[in-house]
């Protein structure tokens, strides 16, 4: 009971900044991941606060907007499995790099979303590991094995899923991941705005739902009057 009050008053924003100060070093993780969480920590005590042992606490530090970027850095540096830092927009492209190489398979994903991901780590993401995957099936029998292709979409896939999804990575690349056998992958790209003219067009002989995803695509040529779906 005692604790949650502290939790509290450590969320409270007409805390005074002497008992904030007490609270940062109280021997409950969460009453100190409550002070981090504050609107007015400053970088530098977020600095201080990535050094805590408390992983709850850490993330406390990696997910805020006031963290800085050598911070954010740090952290993906010093420990095994900074998902928080990967979910932060401001994380640098360093960090971000580094992190795509994680064992990870969810923290590779979170890499493959970001918007702030480099290109070029977003193409290796959609391409290497690059493991041997099923042959399309014949177009006739095509919707339900792909139903079930989705439904055990494999580690590595889901991580082709989110660069897919992502407007940042290099048209070349998309185009790569069009082809891939699962659905979920082909319709990611295309609704990326960021595909390319001639992938839409060969995309949309496609069946629903990814026929539809090309045809409405912002990016489409038939949106100019170039084409038509």
């Amino acid at each position: 009971e005692y604790v949650l009050v502290r939790m509290a008053v450590a969320r409270h924003a007409q805390t005074p900044a002497a008992a904030i100060a007490d609270l940062a070093e109280d021997l409950y993780d969460g009453v100190r991941a409550a002070v981090v969480r504050r609107p007015s920590t400053t970088p530098d005590d977020l600095h201080r606060r990535s050094l805590d042992p408390s992983p709850e606490v850490r993330a406390e530090v990696a997910q805020h907007p006031n963290t800085s970027s050598s911070t954010l850095l740090q952290i993906a540096a010093e420990h095994p499995e900074p998902l928080s830092v990967a979910q932060n927009p401001k994380t640098p492209p360093e960090a971000l790099e580094q992190m795509a190489g994680s064992p990870w398979v969810h923290l590779r994903v979170r890499v493959a979303r970001h918007t702030g991901t480099p290109p070029a780590v977003l193409s290796w993401l959609a391409r290497d590991p690059l493991r041997g995957v099923p042959d399309l099936p014949p177009r006739e029998d095509r919707a339900q094995a792909e139903r079930e292709a989705d439904a055990r979409l494999e580690e590595g896939e889901q991580v082709r899923r989110a660069a897919a999804a992502n407007p940042r990575t290099p048209t070349d690349t998309l185009t790569f991941l069009a082809g891939s056998p699962y659905r979920a992958i082909r319709l990611a790209v295309a609704a990326n705005p960021s595909t390319p003219a001639e992938t839409l067009i060969a995309l949309s002989d496609e069946l629903d739902p990814v026929r539809t995803a090309a045809v409405q695509n912002p990016a489409a040529p038939w949106r100019s009057g170039v084409a038509s779906p």
